[in-house]
């Protein structure tokens, strides 16, 4: 059974005639005659009621049977061809940690969706150790994660390092201007976000631990929404600190003793699916251009 006899078929029924179907399909009224027939001789049933005296075509009981199912046929052809001509699409999982995605990303979504050809794109945000799993399973291509952790099926490289600065509320267009003293800080006013343990060691050894009055979050984002009063303080990466001085009423200082700068990595399952190749090679070169 071939499309064109469908086609055939269904403009007779459309037309209720077979040369004004020939006019619509640009075919002989023989050639129509010769798909209709051929349609019928696939199928094993008469479909038209067509003969000598007869003005117009009448369906069949079997036509009336089969017209619903040529239409779906059609179709979907007719999708089929649509999808050719597309051409081979690209597709793209990318997932970060969520003070990443926020602050330093959108740029990068930007380029990926006005991409051509056009990437099929997928953004997810998740804490490291999730993202690392992921990954594993492939069902992210590729993401930007806050720690190193070996997997024998992943590969890690790092991707930026960033400075760990003091945010406050102040003045945005002094930020970065000013260092700060790390004894003068007071940890009663502190806003702890745990960054790791070589930053805990490091906020340990100069601040008290359990410091009754200190707030601590997991979500860095919750930041920005905490930082009431000149008086409250915390210690996050550049990238978030940069990205408060954009929204509102936030400054950030250097310290005078600062932590080891924080270390961003990108990691990719050693064997990626092929069809991810040519994605994840655009993904890599708008990522250098979005690095801080």
């Amino acid at each position: 059974m071939q499309i064109h006899d469908i086609q055939a078929f269904l403009a007779v029924v459309k037309n209720n005639n077979i040369s004004r179907a020939g006019e619509e399909l640009f075919l002989s009224q023989s050639t129509i005659t010769h798909r209709l027939k051929n349609l019928e001789s696939a199928m094993g049933v008469t479909l038209l009621d067509r003969g000598r005296g007869m003005k117009s075509l009448y369906l069949t009981p079997a036509g009336e049977d089969f017209l619903p199912l040529a239409e779906r046929w059609s179709a979907l052809w007719k999708e089929t061809e649509n999808l050719k001509q597309q051409g081979d699409k690209m597709a793209l999982s990318f997932g970060a940690v969520e003070s990443l995605n926020l602050c330093v990303f959108p740029p990068l979504f930007m380029l990926l969706e006005q991409h051509i050809p056009k990437i099929r794109l997928e953004i997810h945000t998740q804490h490291t150790t999730d993202l690392y799993t992921w990954v594993e399973r492939r069902q992210v291509d590729m993401a930007i994660v806050l720690r190193d952790i070996f997997s024998p099926n992943i590969n890690i490289e790092p991707w930026i390092t960033a400075p760990m600065v003091v945010l406050k509320i102040g003045n945005p267009t002094e930020a970065g201007e000013k260092i700060i003293q790390n004894a003068t800080l007071d940890a009663n006013s502190e806003i702890y976000v745990p960054w790791g343990p070589t930053f805990q060691s490091w906020h340990d050894q100069w601040w008290i631990p359990l410091c009754p009055s200190r707030i601590k979050i997991t979500g860095s984002t919750l930041i920005f929404s905490l930082l009431k009063s000149p008086e409250q303080w915390t210690i996050v990466p550049m990238w978030i600190a940069q990205y408060a001085t954009t929204i509102g009423t936030f400054t950030y200082y250097h310290l005078s003793d600062p932590p080891p700068e924080m270390v961003c990595y990108k990691i990719t399952h050693k064997f990626p699916k092929p069809s991810t190749q040519r994605s994840l090679a655009v993904l890599s070169e708008y990522l250098d251009q979005v690095k801080l």
